[in-house]
């Protein structure tokens, strides 16, 4: 009997659908959604994930996986590094030879994540906390900018041109976003037109990949 099998994980749901952002846009892969965020971003379109649908060991979690017998895995939340199993999560998908997109604010320090892990650092702007105060007003990890590789993405979502000047400074003061394979900028679903967003970076010859969600174009999860 392995260890995961002892092991819990908060979870909000676990379901197929397609890749609707980064450069791994339009790739089927299992979702594994896991409960829970210290922070509380004005746009968030999974606040349900806030709290746990379920509690799951790891060794289930691992057995719903490998029965999608997909090759992707996308382990999003809420925020994924909020609990201290998702490192053994990680490694138990990866001893099954999955493939592993996960997405993070970059609050928690990323060190104890499999390096072959693709990520997602969705760095929250100052803006996206406009009315609200994180639950646990945490602070951007910055070391974990220097674990930043190629396969990775680094995420800005914008709600407003003020935001977009706001990443062009971070990105100008912090270039080791670069070593990402791709740093993209996400319009606010319902609050920024993405025209509006792609003018400003072919206007201005931007060094940013737009990102726009399809899955809600296409109406899935």
């Amino acid at each position: 009997m392995f260890i995961w099998d002892y092991l819990h994980v908060l979870v909000s749901e676990i379901f197929d659908s397609i890749q609707g952002e980064t450069i791994y846009q339009g790739i089927p892969m299992t979702f594994v959604r896991l409960a829970g965020c210290n922070l509380r971003c004005v746009y968030c379109d999974t606040r349900y994930a806030y709290e746990p649908e379920k509690v799951m060991a790891i060794e289930e979690i691992l057995d719903a996986v490998a029965r999608n017998l997909l090759k992707y895995v996308c382990l999003t939340g809420g925020e994924p590094m909020n609990q201290r199993e998702t490192p053994l999560l990680i490694n138990g998908m990866l001893d099954n030879h999955r493939e592993i997109l996960m997405f993070t604010n970059g609050t928690h320090s990323l060190k104890e994540v499999n390096e072959s892990v693709k990520l997602c650092i969705d760095i929250k702007l100052p803006s996206s906390f406009q009315g609200y105060a994180p639950v646990h007003p945490t602070l951007f990890d910055y070391e974990n900018l220097g674990r930043v590789k190629a396969g990775d993405e680094v995420k800005f979502v914008i709600q407003n041109r003020d935001d977009m000047d706001w990443v062009i400074e971070f990105c100008a003061a912090h270039p080791e976003v670069f070593k990402a394979s791709a740093v993209s900028v996400s319009p606010a679903h319902g609050v920024l037109d993405p025209e509006e967003a792609a003018g400003w970076i072919i206007k201005e010859k931007l060094p940013f990949r737009l990102n726009v969600q399809m899955h809600k174009l296409l109406n899935l999860k």
